[in-house]
């Protein structure tokens, strides 16, 4: 069962990877205004990375998983409550 998680993570992370690189290909040298959502993404994304790795490659990584979770919901906090952004 976790072969089929693995392949269908692996298969989805590759895709994601392909759709990054064809968006940034097309969006190279446009100058575009930075929205909040870039920020967003930004942020959550090396969080939920590293959430997907330590619930699928260790064995405490329920664990691990709620400390990377904690940590990504205070920075969102953090960063929609700072006055100065």
């Amino acid at each position: 069962m976790s072969g089929i998680i693995a392949t269908l993570v692996s298969v989805a992370s590759m895709a994601f990877m392909v759709f990054m690189i064809v968006c940034t290909v097309k969006g190279f040298r446009q100058e575009r205004p930075l929205k909040k959502i870039a920020q967003y993404l930004a942020m959550a994304t090396p969080v939920l990375t590293l959430l997907v790795y330590l619930v699928g490659a260790t064995p405490a990584g329920g664990y691990l998983a709620a400390i990377a979770v904690a940590g990504l919901v205070g920075g969102v906090f953090g960063f929609l409550l700072e006055p100065y952004h």
